[in-house]
């Protein structure tokens, strides 16, 4: 069974962006926890290049957010997708 991936966004917002908020926003607590069940995967700061993202994993699942700094007010879309698998495994 494949996993299927789950978008939302802030101009949209409803149910799916606030649950999606939320499970990004554990997953950064539990990257911190001493048993860190997630981690960061990758991230990009610098709005100068594109986007604020963050995407943090657990090895099954990708939470994806990123922030669009350039719009007023900000735009953030967050997405949670099966976790790429790296091709050197």
């Amino acid at each position: 069974m494949a996993i299927e991936t789950v978008k939302a966004n802030s101009k949209d917002g409803g149910e799916v962006y606030r649950l999606l908020n939320m499970v990004h926003s554990m997953a950064g607590s539990l990257a911190n926890s001493p048993r860190k069940e997630f981690r960061l995967a990758r991230t990009q700061s610098d709005p100068m290049y594109g986007p604020v993202v963050t995407v943090w994993t657990n090895g099954i699942v990708d939470i994806e957010a990123r922030s669009y700094t350039d719009e007023e007010p900000t735009y953030h879309e967050y997405s949670m997708y099966a976790c790429a698998k790296d091709e050197t495994e």
